[in-house]
């Protein structure tokens, strides 16, 4: 009887420590889930409550549209003066411009052009005579050039910035397109002398009677005096 009892109070042991056990192991799993739960919470909670990063696109300034710039060729009568030549005259202490497809000749016995007293400046279009205004110079000239002929035709030049009205001398063929005159102006600033024409066939020619007379207009009106 006494054995039996001690069985049983054993057991009851026994089964005390397997239940502590038990209940020991289940505890620590529980809080060990439990914490670990938590940490995933707060992790998720963070990650879903921060502020997500912002993509920030570069600014970049709008740029207006380029406009092309038009290449304005010159036309015959509006033909640009920066591709002219410069005739300087030593002897008679002038300039003039003249287009560069026009040429340049002295007329007399002048060791060089810049010292001639008779210079021709022309191309089959068009011409400019000029030489020294002295009387023994009037070989450089045509004759008769620039007498008051009543037929003849009447112009107003601009040379150097004065204005000389002359009148000329002229042929003309209409059926034809031929036209030809010319003209002379006795003295210009007390040194010089001018004579000046056209000669065109505008039927079959490559240039017209006002492109001729426009540029010949811009070679006079380019005169001065240079000492």
């Amino acid at each position: 009887m006494k054995n039996k009892k001690g069985n049983i109070l054993l057991l009851v042991i026994l089964l005390g420590l397997l239940t502590f056990s038990t209940a020991s192991y289940v505890g620590v799993k529980y809080f060990k889930e439990k914490k670990a739960t938590k940490v995933s919470y707060q992790k998720t909670n963070q990650n879903s409550t921060s502020t997500p990063s912002t993509f920030v696109t570069p600014s970049v300034e709008p740029t207006s549209p380029k406009t092309p710039t038009p290449n304005l060729l010159p036309t015959k009568e509006e033909k640009t003066e920066t591709d002219w030549l410069t005739y300087k005259n030593y002897l008679n202490k002038f300039l003039i411009n003249y287009p560069k497809e026009a040429k340049i000749e002295k007329r007399d016995e002048a060791d060089i052009i810049e010292n001639s007293n008779c210079v021709r400046i022309y191309t089959q279009n068009y011409y400019v005579l000029i030489g020294g205004a002295n009387e023994e110079n009037y070989d450089c000239f045509r004759t008769g050039v620039g007498a008051n002929y009543a037929q003849g035709p009447t112009e107003t030049v601009n040379i150097g910035g004065g204005e000389y009205k002359v009148t000329g001398m002229h042929t003309e063929s209409a059926s034809a397109g031929y036209y030809e005159e010319f003209f002379a102006v006795p003295t210009v600033d007390k040194r010089v002398r001018f004579e000046f024409g056209i000669s065109v066939n505008e039927k079959y020619g490559s240039i017209k009677k006002a492109e001729a007379k426009a540029i010949l207009a811009k070679i006079l009106k380019s005169y001065s005096p240079a000492e």
